[in-house]
């Protein structure tokens, strides 16, 4: 008798019928009176067998890659998963899609292309380039800043003309990027400049500063202060122009704002007809005294019989020091006279 035993557990259909035919066959063979010299041999997937004298089992053994038999379970399991239709041809694809992801978009030329493809990449948003990197290719337009150097550069399609205005002016010069450009100035108007400094070689003051300047005054018809026999300082109220604001009205002191040398100008009027033979004189100086620049004059009779007019004027150069007090002073020799106007004008001219 032999015993259809399954494999893996499992019943076989077609060994049952073999183990079902063989017993048909022994059965015969033994009411025909076989001896038990008989075999039953088996081959491949068969196994098992033998000769007849005892029970046989014979089974099937698994298939392999290289050998037919019994499929097992997971083979089975992955049979069922095979699509109804599929073909076992290497390569071939069905449908080939491109996903949009973090700005980067694409198409296919041919969705259904077997086997090559051929992908055409879309348009590269800020937002898929990372803040750093290198970022190549051509015809590359960006909608935002870009910041770095270029590793090489062009000329601007369209060249510019750079000029100047203003206190400058200069020859307007084309400017495409491809070269570095001198633009040749032409005049200067200094009355437009709001800071630098002009050479004096050049015209100017060599100064980024107002220069010291001074002009301050005091007229009328009648005598705001009497000379006699004294070095008198003569004190003006009129201020015209002081760029740094050192008069004194009060004292009638000007108080050099630097060292250099300055001009120094003066003049005073007496009142009308002080009378003939009046030795007089001005000076301007850091002291009341007489000395190289004091000017001496004497009055006069005046023709006729009119009214003399009498006045005077001094001028000199005068290198100073800053601090230095400067005054207008007068002197008058064997009279009072009364003083109705008088100037004062300082300025540095180094």
């Amino acid at each position: 008798m032999i015993n259809p035993v399954p494999v893996d557990g499992k019943r076989q259909d077609w060994p049952r019928l073999v183990a079902n035919a063989i017993n048909a066959l022994l059965a015969r063979e033994k009411n025909n009176g076989v001896t038990s010299s008989r075999r039953i041999d088996t081959s491949a997937p068969l196994t098992g067998g033998g000769d007849l004298t005892a029970d046989r089992t014979l089974a099937i053994s698994a298939a392999t890659t290289s050998a037919a038999g019994s499929m097992s379970a997971a083979d089975k399991t992955k049979l069922d998963g095979v699509a109804t239709g599929a073909t076992a041809n290497t390569g071939t694809v069905t449908s080939v899609s491109v996903v949009t992801s973090a700005g980067v978009s694409g198409s296919v030329a041919t969705a259904t292309t077997t086997p090559a493809i051929t992908f055409t990449l879309g348009a590269i948003t800020p937002t898929s380039v990372a803040a750093t990197g290198t970022v190549s290719g051509t015809n590359i337009t960006t909608g935002g800043n870009v910041t770095g150097n270029a590793a090489t550069a062009t000329t601007l399609a369209t060249a510019r003309t750079i000029g100047i205005s203003g206190a400058v002016t200069g020859t307007a010069t084309s400017f495409n990027g491809g070269a570095n450009i001198t633009i040749p100035v032409t005049a200067l108007n200094m009355s437009l400049a709001t800071a630098g400094t002009l050479a004096i070689a050049r015209g100017g003051t060599g100064r980024t500063t107002a220069v010291p300047m001074l002009t301050v005054f005091r007229y009328g018809t009648s005598s705001f202060i009497s000379i006699g026999a004294a070095f008198t300082t003569i004190p003006l109220n009129t201020v015209t122009i002081d760029t740094a604001s050192a008069y004194n009205t009060t004292t009638g002191i000007y108080t050099l704002p630097e060292t250099g040398t300055y001009l120094i100008t003066a003049k005073m009027r007496f009142v009308d007809t002080p009378g003939a033979g009046f030795s007089y004189g001005i000076g301007m100086d850091t002291s009341n005294a007489d000395g190289p620049s004091f000017f001496w004059s004497v009055t006069t009779a005046a023709p006729g019989s009119g009214a003399a007019r009498q006045g005077i004027a001094n001028s000199r150069f005068f290198q100073g020091t800053a601090g230095d007090q400067i005054r207008l002073f007068a002197y008058v020799d064997g009279a009072l006279l009364g003083v109705s106007g008088a100037e004062l004008n300082v300025i540095r001219i180094r």
